[in-house]
């Protein structure tokens, strides 16, 4: 695919977008004092030294650059195959860097520069207000540094790893860039987008303790697949501590109890269907995280989604409902269980369980463990209750990363939010 045409970063600089009662000068007098700590990085494949991937990154002291986890991963988990080069304003590039530290839950790494850069940003110790214009700096589409203008909107909410969300245009390539104030510190680093100026920023606050960590060990030698695993490990430990702490909330559907995601952790939506010309209502509820995990070159999977398919019928026959129902239970989607070649297959065991008002739970719950990360595994749990009427629910639970420990009381949390009906 041939790549789209540099444009001079000066030109580009200035096109910032248009936030009413800020003036376009102050967009590009953040362009012309900071960009210039700001570097293009690219992650080279190593035989052909064609870009993999590209990205930003910017330096908060003359040797430690810090870009995103998602960037430079491929040159993490496959470093005899890629390379990893920083391009600065001017066309001057270097190879002599290392990564120093990594986090993949909050999507952050840090690089060692060999050769001291002049130019770098301050961290905020605090947040920026709401509403309060920030200027984004990066490399969108491979393109010449860049400067967007937009609006900081607070924390986003249902996240583990904290965000903020910023309203201005992020592009790819812009992933790892500083989002600075009009003084050029930085509140936060870009990290995603979902389009129509709706963006997504690390808080500076997450990147100050793996910069000092990557200060303390003074270019010590590390595991980084190691690192990789401890932080995932520990996540998981809060993650799910948080979760099962307590009994799952619960929902209503029809005359069934079904457990849910809590608010503070999911965002759950609800959408019925009725399908008329077979005589039956769906309604379909999910409850997911806003956290990704990345556990590889290029994996990355929610670290928990649950689903109810609720179904209910009041012409259909018996036995034609009991059928569709069966089939909805038995039927996995690859998107379900989707495979993992660093991982084992799922191994699974089918019961049924005693269901807390009377009558009873049925239930698959399926395991594979994770090869780099041997005390970290994914579950997968699909349970079915029916009751004497025509409704029934077929649930889905996924989890990644989680710990053999965790899954099973995540299995005990499921089971216990189950409520039949009584009659």
């Amino acid at each position: 695919m041939p790549r789209v045409p540099a444009f001079p970063a000066l030109l580009l600089g200035c096109l910032a977008s248009a936030v009413p009662g800020v003036a376009a000068q102050d967009a590009a007098a953040v362009f012309a004092r900071y960009s210039g700590a700001v570097a293009k990085i690219e992650v080279l494949e190593a035989r052909t030294a064609t870009p993999e991937s590209v990205g930003t990154a910017f330096f908060v002291s003359p040797n430690l650059a810090v870009t995103n986890f998602h960037v430079v991963r491929g040159f993490v988990f496959g470093p005899s195959t890629s390379i990893v080069q920083l391009a600065f304003q001017g066309g001057a590039t270097t190879r002599d860097l290392r990564i120093v530290a990594v986090d993949p839950v909050q999507d952050l790494a840090i690089i060692d520069v060999a050769t001291p850069h002049a130019e770098h940003l301050e961290l905020a110790s605090g947040n920026a207000v709401v509403g309060e214009t920030l200027f984004s700096l990066g490399h969108p589409a491979d393109l010449s540094t860049s400067v967007v203008q937009g609006t900081f909107n607070g924390a986003v909410e249902h996240s583990a790893a904290p965000r903020f969300h910023f309203t201005g245009s992020i592009n790819p390539g812009m992933s790892g860039g500083p989002t600075v104030t009009a003084g050029g510190t930085v509140v936060g680093v870009n990290v995603s987008t979902a389009g129509n100026q709706l963006s997504f920023l690390i808080p500076a606050s997450s990147v100050a303790p793996l910069v000092d960590e990557a200060r303390l060990a003074a270019g010590a030698a590390i595991s980084v697949e190691e690192d990789i695993g401890a932080r995932l490990y520990a996540f998981q430990a809060g993650f799910f501590d948080r979760l099962l702490g307590a009994p799952l909330p619960t929902t209503t559907i029809g005359s069934l109890a079904i457990p849910i995601g809590p608010d503070a952790l999911f965002d759950c939506s609800a959408s019925p269907y009725d399908i008329e010309e077979d005589r039956y209502q769906v309604i379909e509820h999910t409850c997911y995280t806003n956290d990704e995990i990345m556990l590889g070159p290029e994996d990355t999977y929610p670290v928990a989604y649950l689903e109810h398919m609720y179904v209910s019928a009041e012409d259909m026959g018996r036995a034609r409902f009991s059928a569709l129902y069966n089939s909805w239970f038995q039927t996995l989607a690859s998107w379900e269980v989707p495979q993992n070649d660093e991982a084992t297959d799922y191994l699974c065991r089918q019961s049924n369980a005693a269901a807390n008002a009377g009558g009873k739970l049925r239930l698959v719950y399926c395991l594979r463990r994770h090869a780099r990360f041997e005390e970290l595994y994914d579950v997968f749990i699909r349970t079915a209750l029916l009751t004497d009427a025509a409704e029934g629910t077929v649930g889905t639970f996924r989890a990644f990363a989680i710990s053999f420990e965790n899954s099973t009381r995540l299995l005990e949390r499921m089971v216990e939010g189950y409520r039949w009906p009584t009659r």
